[in-house]
């Protein structure tokens, strides 16, 4: 007797597009020191890289891109976030703004 045909395998679903708030993927938190954003008002721009600057310094970049930022959205229950980056995160970068002058800030990838 003929074999009966089976069903067609069902499609799996597409991968889910990036979360907009972890745009280069986590790979920068493993080198880089935690600055506790929304939790504890630790940013990028207060990481001890100042002034900002017309000229570009090494120092002052190596020093700015050993940071990143986790959280960066605000939290309803700060106490018990445990900085895995679920409330997004974000690598500092020492980046020339639109006034000429360098500056450690967030920023996306």
């Amino acid at each position: 007797p003929p074999s009966p045909e089976l069903p067609p395998s069902p499609t799996p679903p597409p991968p889910a597009p990036p979360s907009p708030e972890l745009p280069c993927g986590l790979d920068f938190t493993a080198d880089r020191k935690l600055r506790k954003g929304a939790v504890q008002n630790e940013w990028c721009y207060n990481s001890g890289v100042y002034p900002a600057s017309a000229v570009y310094d090494t120092d002052a970049a190596a020093e700015c891109e050993s940071f990143y930022v986790d959280p960066i959205l605000e939290l309803e229950d700060p106490v018990s976030y445990a900085f895995d980056c679920s409330a997004g995160c974000l690598p500092c970068t020492y980046i020339q703004g639109n006034d000429g002058k360098y500056r450690c800030k967030s920023q996306r990838c």
